[in-house]
């Protein structure tokens, strides 16, 4: 347990590093099931504000350039387009790294368990169940 009471230990080791590491999967509720929707949208119009905010700064840079008598205005027009460039970047780097984190709490550990655990088990893949009631002789 950790300092808040939240159970310790990621045993993949995926959520490591993630603000949301102190969470277990198996403890998903509905409402955390909803709250990382809201999240996954909220991540998505975060993402949308830096692509708009990115070609904004390309038609200003683009418009002063074209517009401006004094060589000054050319200037701030040409620093405009690298300052577009690097706020979409920034945008979908951010956008990238915390949709994996988001996405990382989705993946149930029994889910992962039950598709190692078919391989191992006697008569998987044979149509029985288990290979319990199939293995009569």
């Amino acid at each position: 347990m950790d300092t808040h009471g939240a159970p310790t230990g990621d045993p993949e080791g995926e959520l490591r590093g993630s603000p949301y590491a102190q969470f277990q999967n198996d403890e998903l509720i509905l409402r955390d099931e909803l709250a990382i929707d809201r999240t996954l949208l909220a991540n998505e119009r975060t993402l949308l504000a830096y692509l708009r905010s990115a070609i904004g700064l390309l038609i200003a840079g683009v418009t002063i350039m074209h517009f401006g008598q004094e060589g000054w205005f050319w200037g701030v027009g040409v620093g405009c387009l690298p300052c577009g460039v690097v706020a979409g970047v920034i945008g979908i780097i951010r956008f990238r790294s915390m949709d994996r984190s988001i996405s990382q709490l989705r993946v149930r550990p029994e889910a992962r368990a039950g598709q190692a655990g078919d391989a191992a088990r006697p008569g998987a893949g044979r149509g029985d169940a288990g290979g319990a009631t199939g293995n009569r002789c």
